[in-house]
């Protein structure tokens, strides 16, 4: 959670698909090209037996945020 950064509407789901995993969504703060603030929404899969990340999900302007 602190690596991705996730501040608002934080839910963890314990998933089976073939292997365990926590998919992880929330909202992360960010400024578009350091002018405008704004929410992106985050979705992550993690896998639960040794905590790699397997997959983030972000929006198609996320190259434009910080």
């Amino acid at each position: 959670i602190e690596t991705l950064k996730l501040k608002k509407e934080l839910v963890i789901e314990l998933k089976d698909t073939g292997k365990l995993i926590y998919e992880i969504s929330g909202k992360r703060e960010v400024k578009i090209l350091s002018l405008f603030k704004t929410e992106m929404n985050i979705k992550t899969e993690i896998n639960a037996e040794n905590g790699d990340i397997q997959n983030i999900e972000k929006p198609w302007w996320d190259f434009l945020a910080k």
